[in-house]
């Protein structure tokens, strides 16, 4: 029944949260108009026969539409190229000088949290320095978190409106400098390190996702999310052309040396236990300062009686007082339940410690198995001539790193083994499985 109602939820999101009206094969790129399907639905490519799900399709046609070339400049680019003399190539991006949504949010956030801290301070003083009652201890905390989140917003504002970017490909390195105020952050890495260049998901804006580009090597190089949409697909395009030309390949850090069907298989699924725990403890935490807030900071307000005139001050402050009480009431139910949510997960997670999960096949079926102490908690089988392929879909970003969704594809329908899996593991996951199924 949980299962049922979280798919249910995915489907709502993902029938209402795109308005894209095209989507395009994850293999040869061919676009299509948008059918009218289930997200978990499987749809075969008539050109090279590729299954994938609808969702993935869908994010491909989204994809594609950030495809450039590197000899198509972008009209009206302040971006500029030029060589440096050794072979090699200079690019420079100029500081954007526009008041973003991120100066703007965070300009407005901070005003009303100074206008919230000088109204919440100047009421404890006047209520409760007397009393000898000083909750610093919990509205100071508290307030410090709107004011963190308000001057990380504003200072990610300054650098999209004054930061300027130079990169560079020459020498036999990849560089990339970042200048604010005069102050230069430079980072660089040998060409042959780089294993690909290409437009990711920064952050979202309006439920859409934002690009910017980076570098892969034995470290990130990010950059470029203000960028106009045309820029980002030309640069990124432009530095692959450059770097390919001076550095060894790597087609993907997970791809096997020999590939062959396998008649017997056993590949663990990634699970990150210690991180969704630790989420669960983060989240408990900030409910628990909400609550106290609620108990101990707020002003009850409760009206004491009720108007029996039509008096206007007396209708005022039984308003007041009301409206209080109500929002206060609110404020702690959401805070339970979201304290409650908080250790279900924790507590989920723990109940979770020594499963492994499994992906096996033998000759006759693929099956998705839990393991504890050498015991089959769950066991879901399918026959293994309805196993076509397994794939790895974009699903978001968690701390910069991408995270994907992994659907083993079973005939006409897509059946998800994980929802939010480090790219890399991901990535590693499905190749391993590809290798057993014999897919190419």
């Amino acid at each position: 029944m949980r299962q049922s109602i979280v798919e249910k939820i995915e489907e709502f999101g993902f029938k209402h949260g795109s308005g894209e009206s095209w989507v395009a094969c994850p293999e040869c790129d061919v676009r299509s108009p948008r059918p009218l399907r289930r997200a978990n639905d499987v749809l075969k490519c008539e050109k090279c026969g590729c299954s994938a799900s609808v969702r993935e399709w869908l994010m491909h046609g989204i994809e594609t539409e950030r495809q450039g070339k590197a000899d198509e400049v972008p009209a009206d680019t302040k971006i500029t190229k030029a060589g440096d003399g050794l072979g090699g190539a200079v690019w420079k991006i100029p500081a954007a000088g526009k008041f973003d949504f991120f100066l703007l949010f965070g300009t407005a956030w901070l005003g009303i949290t100074a206008v919230v801290s000088f109204a919440i301070l100047a009421e404890s003083f006047k209520n409760r320095l007397s009393e000898g009652d000083m909750p610093f201890l919990i509205i100071v905390p508290f307030l410090g978190v709107f004011w963190a989140i308000g001057l990380g917003v504003f200072f990610a504002g300054l650098k999209g409106m004054f930061q300027k970017v130079e990169i560079s490909v020459s020498g036999g390195e990849f560089t990339l400098k970042k200048e604010l105020f005069g102050r230069v952050n430079e980072q660089r890495c040998a060409l042959e390190s780089i294993k690909s260049v290409s437009q990711v998901v920064f952050y979202s804006k309006n439920k859409r996702p934002v690009y910017g580009i980076q570098v892969k090597a034995d470290k990130k190089f990010k950059f470029g999310s203000a960028l106009r949409d045309d820029e980002k697909a030309w640069l990124t395009a432009d530095l692959e052309e450059a770097t390919t030309a001076n550095r060894k390949r790597v087609v993907g850090s997970y791809e096997p040396e020999e590939r062959g069907r396998k008649d017997y298989f056993s590949v663990v699924i990634p699970d990150s236990i210690k991180a969704r725990a630790l989420g669960a403890l983060i989240i408990f935490a900030v409910s628990i300062l909400f609550l106290v807030l609620g108990l101990f900071v707020m002003d009850t307000g409760f009206p004491s009686t009720v108007p029996t005139a039509w008096d206007a001050e007396e209708l005022i402050n039984f308003l007041k007082d009301l409206f209080s009480s109500t929002f206060r009431t609110l404020w702690l139910c959401f805070s339970t339940l979201i304290a409650c949510v908080a250790v279900y997960l924790f507590f989920k997670a723990l109940g979770e410690r020594g499963q492994e999960k499994r992906i096996e096949g033998n000759e006759a079926e693929v099956s998705l198995r839990t393991y504890k102490r050498g015991l089959v908690l769950k066991d879901r089988s399918f026959p293994r001539s309805r196993v076509t392929d397994i794939r790895a879909t974009n699903s978001g970003s968690q701390n910069g790193r991408p995270m994907k969704r992994v659907d083993l594809i079973v005939t006409l329908e897509a059946i998800k083994i994980a929802g939010w899996m480090d790219g890399d593991e991901a990535d590693a996951l499905v190749a391993e499985v590809r290798e057993a199924l014999g897919v190419k």
